[in-house]
């Protein structure tokens, strides 16, 4: 996957990560790697928290320091997916959220980019000095569970996410 490249989210994209935005919520489908995304319709506020959340001195208390990338198609520059990586967990995310979230594209599932996004996320979260890494998928996805074995993910557990009364299959991944 030559053709890809994770990217820190810039000013540069906002436009792509507008149109991101929009597909996602036009499907009605969940946007996971993409923290607040979903919530905020102005993306320059969603650049602003996802640089501060990338400092623990600018990160929200009850929340945890995290990197987010995006996934650009540089032959036609087009953001298809994004991929998040928090460097620790707290209770919650430990049982329900896990330290990788990704999405792809609806247009753009299916061509391996999940796969090469995470495969390449866990290259930051060595850097991290995580030995593993949790993470967790709607446990009706199946692309998401193979892409996740793909990258060597390990079954743990399911568990119902209680404020959505969502069933998640939980993996590790060892680095």
């Amino acid at each position: 996957m030559d053709q890809l490249m994770l990217l820190k989210p810039a000013r540069d994209y906002l436009e792509e990560i507008f149109k991101y935005r929009s597909a996602f919520i036009a499907m009605g489908e969940p946007m996971d790697g993409t923290g607040s995304l979903y919530r905020m319709p102005d993306p320059n506020d969603w650049l602003q928290q996802v640089e501060d959340l990338s400092r623990p001195e600018t990160t929200p208390e009850n929340w945890v320091v995290t990197s987010q990338y995006i996934c650009v198609r540089p032959y036609d520059n087009r953001l298809v997916g994004m991929i998040q990586l928090r460097h620790f967990l707290n209770e919650f995310l430990e049982l329900y959220g896990g330290h990788i979230e990704f999405s792809v594209l609806p247009e753009d599932r299916g061509k391996g980019y999940a796969t090469w996004m995470l495969k390449n996320t866990l290259r930051y979260a060595r850097d991290l000095a995580l030995d593993r890494v949790i993470l967790a998928c709607d446990a009706n996805n199946a692309a998401a569970v193979r892409v996740i074995e793909k990258n060597g993910g390990v079954p743990l557990d399911t568990v119902v996410e209680p404020d959505y009364d969502t069933e998640l299959r939980r993996f590790t991944i060892t680095l």
